[in-house]
């Protein structure tokens, strides 16, 4: 498949990627060579110009884009953090089956907090490994992050 900016040259030229089920895959290349737009490409934020994307045989047009953004787990480098509670920003549209001190426990044990209490008053203290651990209450079947 091939992306561009409007009339421009191509962002993307011809690219083909195979990502089988399981497998961990890492993009990489220097600022500018189009790994933001593939990633967005795979979550349907853009479509190419030519050729397709599909994920187990099915184009990427023919699904619903709520539905694919359900199994899907993007995380930007730049993320929107809302306004409340850390432990309510890490747990945003989770099932919530796991009880609100299972989720604290994991949190403290992983990101090595040590003023808790206090640190968690507020969601704009947030950093990008906190942003994963809202993303890990969720079940999907394709992870894009970004270098940290």
């Amino acid at each position: 498949m091939s992306y561009k900016y409007g009339f421009g040259r191509d962002t993307l030229s011809d690219i083909s990627l195979t990502i089988k089920e399981g497998e961990k895959v890492s993009i990489v290349g220097i600022s500018g060579s189009g790994k933001t737009i593939l990633a967005k490409m795979i979550v349907n934020f853009f479509e190419p110009y030519k050729g397709q994307i599909s994920i187990n045989h099915q184009n990427l047009k023919m699904i619903d884009k709520k539905v694919l953004r359900q199994h899907i787990n993007y995380l930007p480098q730049q993320a929107h953090i809302f306004s409340g509670s850390i432990l309510e920003n890490l747990t945003l549209g989770a099932n919530h089956s796991t009880s609100q001190e299972d989720i604290l426990i994991n949190i403290r044990n992983d990101i090595h907090i040590l003023k808790f209490d206090t640190y968690f008053q507020t969601g704009q203290n947030i950093k990008k490994e906190k942003r994963i651990k809202r993303k890990i209450f969720h079940s999907y079947f394709i992870y894009i992050y970004f270098s940290m």
